[in-house]
Formats: structure tokens, sequence, C-alpha cells
């Protein structure tokens, strides 16, 4: 075998093909889509503002990725467990949708109920009829803890989402229709289902009601991809089968199924590998595979890369997927774009203006959108890149 390159040298050229790359791709703009005040300490009108609370000055409870519903803007207020309905350019909620009382706000806002929980993950088909929300339900009670141990905690109390860290509780995911109510939910086994999502890490919405969710199952953290149309389990790719190690990756190597994503019509499916060292956990490579949902079901090797910068983001709609890069200070993400058989396409870059700490999360969604959210002079903003 030949021998690998020290670490130093290895180190400059990744770093010189990186600036190679940013130096060949195209420039994005940012554009601001929504911004909204803030407020900073508990406010007890929820009509109000958006919640968010700082401990040692770093926000947390700040709101997931913002929902674009035709000219509505969804935006999840996890401090109070509600979900906020913007309508157009405008600053105030046109809705608040939760489990509240239409008194605590005095009739400012019109409250379109849901079920206690706390709202996660949003997804909206691309018809704009079904919308998709994750709901975190309460810790549950049983032999092993007391209901009485605990005194009831507000909803603005409830510790759900710190920086870019979720605290995971086991979910429901509501389903509603474009007039914001709730018309069923979806549970591990489909629509009739009672168990939760122990876990969830992606939420997708596809054409004629079908929604794609990456979860964990009960007393495993190995990562499933279940796909669901007219609310029946239509798929469900586990990570374990997607990628089978050879004996030499069991001996050498530790394996982990890091990413599935579906397609934009989730005929297809694209998983992300890691393959690490187990003396250093260090990056052997980076695998990319494609796994048919048509009848042959055929899982086909398009992309392999030992750089450890370079990210999973994405599938593209045109079968092919988006990788991300970010510089170490923060100040840049790279998007590497590829097609359906792991061909180059082209380089786009987000640079970000301003203060960068103002920059929270920049994401990409399957429709090939670029997007950033911002917490900056006291509002809450999404950016879409262009």
């Amino acid at each position: 075998m030949p021998n690998r390159l020290p670490a130093r040298l290895r180190t400059l050229l990744l770093c010189f093909v990186l600036f190679s790359a940013i130096q060949c791709a195209r420039q994005l703009d940012p554009n601001v889509v929504f911004s909204v005040p803030i407020a900073r300490a508990h406010d007890p009108n929820p009509a109000e503002y958006i919640q968010i609370e700082e401990a040692g000055r770093v926000p947390y409870n700040l709101p997931l990725r913002p929902l674009i519903v035709g000219s509505d803007i969804l935006v999840t207020d996890t401090a109070r467990s509600l979900v906020r309905v913007y309508q157009g350019s405008s600053e105030e909620p046109e809705y608040l949708l939760g489990d509240l009382d239409p008194a605590e706000v005095g009739g400012e806002v019109e409250v379109l109920p849901l079920p206690a929980g706390v709202p996660g993950l949003m997804a909206v088909g691309p018809e704009n009829q079904r919308i998709y929300i994750e709901s975190r339900q309460p810790a549950a009670t049983g032999p092993d803890r007391d209901a009485s141990a605990t005194p009831p905690v507000a909803p603005y109390q409830r510790p759900s989402h710190t920086g870019s860290y979720l605290n995971y509780q086991p979910s429901m995911i509501l389903r509603l229709n474009d007039d914001y109510e709730l018309i069923g939910k979806l549970g591990l086994e489909g629509y009739d289902s009672d168990r939760p999502f122990p876990q969830i890490f992606r939420l997708h919405a596809h054409a004629d009601d079908m929604v794609s969710v990456l979860h964990t199952m009960p007393g495993s953290d190995e990562r499933v991809l279940s796909i669901y149309s007219g609310g029946r389990l239509r798929h469900r790719l586990r990570g374990s089968e997607v990628y089978v190690p050879t004996a030499e990756d069991r001996q050498r190597h530790h394996v982990e199924v890091e990413d599935i994503a579906p397609g934009l019509d989730a005929s297809f499916v694209i998983s992300s590998i890691a393959i690490r060292n187990r003396q250093d956990y260090g990056l052997v490579a980076r695998v990319l595979l494609r796994t048919s949902l048509s009848e042959n079901g055929q899982t086909t090797e398009i992309y392999r890369n030992d750089d450890p910068e370079r990210v999973f983001a994405s599938t593209r709609p045109d079968g092919g997927f988006v990788l991300m890069t970010g510089e170490e200070d923060g100040s840049q993400v790279l998007f590497r774009l590829f097609g359906p058989e792991g061909e180059y396409v082209k380089n786009l870059l987000v640079s970000y203006p301003g203060l960068l700490g103002s920059w929270r999360e920049t994401f990409v969604t399957l429709d090939e959108k670029f997007f950033s959210t911002r917490l900056f002079l006291g509002r809450f903003e999404l950016y879409e890149w262009k």
C-alpha cells in the first residue's frame, strides 16, 4: 500500500484544494425573506414576540428552520411551544398554532388549537395542501418517574433547543390542512399508530400526501428512513441494510451511516456513510450510495472522498446531490453540486456579510434552494441565497 501523506502536508493540500474550489465558485447573494422582532426576556403575552432566552449571553430556545407555505411563513416558538404563522412581510403573526388559551393573547391573534407538544421540524408538500409539524411529546410518567416529583413547567421554560443542539424527545407528526387545521397524526407505523418516533433527524413532504421521516427505532440509535403514502408505510430503509461492511471494515474501521435523504419525488434516496479509523476516529472515506425505491431496490455507490470537510447536505431534484464545506473561521460555506452519477456540476459560494456570529444555520432544501437564518439587532431573519 502507498504511504499516507504526513498530516501537515495533507492539511495544506486540502486547504489548497478548498481555496481553488472557492476561486471557481459562483457567489450567491443574500435576499431577506422574513424578518421579525424577538424578545430576550420572558414576555407574558405570546402574541408580541418570538421568545428567545440567553444563558451566559448564549441564545437558546431558538426557532428551527422556518417553513414557507405559499405567501405564509411558519416559525416555531419553541420557548412557548407554539408555531407562529406570518403572512407576507407582516411583523405580527396572523395565527398562533398550539395548546394555548385564546384569553392569553387577549384576542389580538387568532389561536388555532394543536395538541400539547414542543414544535420541531416542519414540512409542506409541493401543492401547499398538507403541512407536517413534528411535535415533541411531554416527558412520559410511569413506574420509573413520579409525576408529582417534578412540578409542572411552563411552556416557555421547557428546554428544547440550545444553539444547534436539540434535546430530543419522542415525537408524533401532526398533519394539517391548508387552513392550519389538525386533520390527523402520523406515528411510527402510520396514521393509525400511537407509537411515537424516538428521535427525528429529517422530515420532508412530497406530492400526493407522501411524507418521509429519518428517525431512530425504539431501543436503537440506528438511523432509519420511513416513507409514508396516504398514511401507510410504503418503504422503510435501515442504515444497516444500505451498507454492509466487509470483514476488513469491521476489523479495522468504524462504519457509521451519517445521513439518509430522499429525492424530491421520493423515488430514490442517497445515504452518506463515514468509514473511520478505530484508533483515532479519523475519516478514511465518506461514501455516498443511491438506492432506487422502485421494485428492484438497487443500491449503487456514486461518490467516494476522503476529505472530512465535505459533508453531505441534500439530494438534488435531478437525482444528484449537494456537498457543503464551511470555512474554519465561519465566514463562508462552499456548496459543491454533483449530478446523478456523481459527476461534478458546479460550485456555489455563500459569504456571510456583517457580524459573523449573527448567522445561525445554513441549509439546502430538496428543491435546491439555499437558506440561512440570522439573529441580528433584536430580530430573527430568514435569507435566501440566489
